[in-house]
């Protein structure tokens, strides 16, 4: 996922808008979670900022954002082996 700025353009509808495979809408919830428009859960797993160099690909200069959705996290984190033991998520 990179951010970059883009310009106003006219104001549409949901149901205009272009499929999408992030939500269009996220809260901030406690313990650096956000809340998708879904009602999904992700989370900041690491975070990083690019620079469009002129005439060369992305260049990543410091960490800036990574979200990843809790289910898919907890599943990968399960898959580690029996050591692993789920917490609560409060």
């Amino acid at each position: 996922m990179r951010q970059i700025e883009v310009s106003h353009g006219e104001a549409m509808q949901p149901s205009r808008l272009p499929p999408s495979m992030l939500p269009l809408m996220w809260q901030l919830y406690p313990g650096r979670r956000y809340r998708a428009s879904d009602s999904s859960f992700w989370r900041i797993v690491y975070h990083i900022e690019a620079s469009d160099m002129p005439g060369s690909e992305w260049e990543v200069s410091s960490y800036r954002g990574l979200l990843v959705p809790m289910q898919q996290r907890i599943k990968k984190e399960a898959e580690k082996g029996p050591d692993f033991h789920l917490r609560g998520r409060g």
